[in-house]
């Protein structure tokens, strides 16, 4: 038989179990911690944002939609030069695995332009990156 003194030991050994376990399972959602689909790997809380956009990752990606929007401004249709062109995220969801309709290739002009982007929300990694 178990005296009340033990009873409370595993109780409190049972509490602390499930706490830690709950902590350790919660590591592994963190939402800023991402591999790319090359395998990269970026910890935006660590990395910064401008770090991915240099990525080969994302480099490869930028060629693409560059070969997609045939080298115009997805805005006002004017040629972009390769080397100058935002390669704009439409959303923030899928950082890292962006597919080519997460983005548009813009002008920098369109892209300063103040209210062409109001409605996505910019997470505060990619703000510092600006």
């Amino acid at each position: 038989m178990l005296t009340n003194a033990q009873s409370w030991a595993y109780v409190i050994a049972a509490t602390v179990i499930i706490l830690l376990a709950t902590y350790l399972f919660s590591l592994k959602k963190d939402p800023y911690k991402i591999t790319t689909s090359l395998g990269e790997k970026f910890n935006f809380h660590k990395q910064p944002y401008a770090l991915y956009l240099k990525s080969e990752h994302f480099q490869a990606l930028r060629r693409k939609l560059y070969l997609q929007a045939k080298g115009l401004c997805q805005d006002c249709n004017q040629q972009v030069n390769p080397n100058n062109f935002i390669a704009h995220h439409l959303t923030y969801k899928r950082i890292g695995k962006e597919k080519l309709q997460d983005m548009e290739c813009l002008c920098p002009k369109c892209h300063s332009h103040p209210n062409k982007h109001s409605k996505v929300k910019t997470p505060s990694y990619a703000r510092r990156a600006n």
